[in-house]
């Protein structure tokens, strides 16, 4: 009888077959191909790169840029030279006053009781010498008579010499108290803007020591500070101009360099150059910051050769 089973090894292939058969009618549309070869993962994205930044304004070659600060050329905490009851003050802060116009005027009741005294003794002084003058001539001609003897002489000529220093010393005092009546109106030493007033009305305005009445600074013109690098100091003097940014202000000008402080900062190594910025109009604040723009001069020779 002839045997019809299948070899071993053909059932064992089929069986495969149809098991490949089955998953690959589970996936549906996703068929894989022993044929094709396996398909790559996908890429991760790439991080995203940051943007370049916006390239800087050129700079023209030669030119510091460099920042400072506006500061008055003077300041002056006023003081009366007289002590005495403060009557008034006429000034506020951010007040603009004049040279030699009256910042405040303190109590005269009692300068006029002194003046009043130093007169009257003035009177007296000029009485009494008056009568020495008379003794003095009278004596005079008693002695050309040889009718009074010389001692009478002298003292009529020392009374009259002391009369006369009294006169003097009557005067002083007037004066005195004629000054003591000045020095109770306070004056502006120079022209410029209160930053501070200290004192007000109905306090009392002592001298020893002295008690500042107001602050006053000068802004006409501003004085302007800017550090520069230390390699320069040998390219910046008096006489150089800056060109100036006033950001706050929103307007440009023109600072001469009027000085460069000797000094060397050791923390930023930098030095000082203080420049004269116009401010006719009053309108450009102490503090303000500035953008300035220098040319400094040429490298000197030895310099420029390295």
């Amino acid at each position: 009888m002839n045997d019809l089973r299948p070899p071993r090894g053909l059932g064992a292939l089929l069986f495969a077959s149809a098991a490949l058969a089955a998953c690959a009618s589970a996936q549906g549309e996703d068929k894989v191909s022993l044929s094709d070869p396996p398909t790559p993962p996908a890429a991760a994205p790439a991080p995203a790169q940051p943007a370049a930044p916006a390239p800087a304004p050129p700079t023209e070659p030669g030119v510091l840029r460099l920042t400072g600060i506006t500061r008055p050329p003077r300041v002056s905490a006023v003081s009366a030279r007289g002590a005495g009851l403060l009557k008034s003050i006429s000034v506020d802060e951010g007040d603009y006053v004049e040279a030699g116009a009256t910042i405040a005027r303190l109590d005269a009741t009692h300068v006029d009781l002194q003046q009043r005294h130093a007169r009257a003794q003035l009177k007296a002084a000029e009485v009494q010498l008056a009568a020495a003058t008379r003794e003095q001539d009278r004596m005079s001609k008693l002695a050309g008579m040889k009718a009074t003897p010389q001692a009478n002489v002298d003292r009529a000529e020392t009374s009259a010499e002391a009369a006369a220093a009294q006169v003097e010393l009557a005067k002083v005092g007037l004066a005195m108290a004629r000054q003591a009546e000045r020095d109770a109106e306070v004056k502006a030493p120079f022209a410029g803007v209160v930053l501070q007033r200290m004192k007000a009305p109905g306090e009392w305005v002592a001298t020893t020591p002295p008690a500042p009445l107001v602050q006053l600074a000068q802004v006409q013109p501003m004085e302007l500070r800017v550090d520069v690098p230390e390699p320069f100091l040998a390219r910046i003097a008096a006489g150089q101009t800056l060109q100036v940014t006033l950001t706050a202000l929103g307007r440009a000008e023109t600072a001469t360099i009027t000085r460069v402080l000797p000094e060397v900062k050791a923390a930023t190594r930098t030095f000082t150059v203080v420049a004269e910025l116009p401010n006719a109009a009053r309108d450009i604040p102490v503090g303000t910051f500035a953008e300035v723009e220098l040319r400094p001069a040429p490298a000197p020779a030895a310099e420029a050769g390295r």
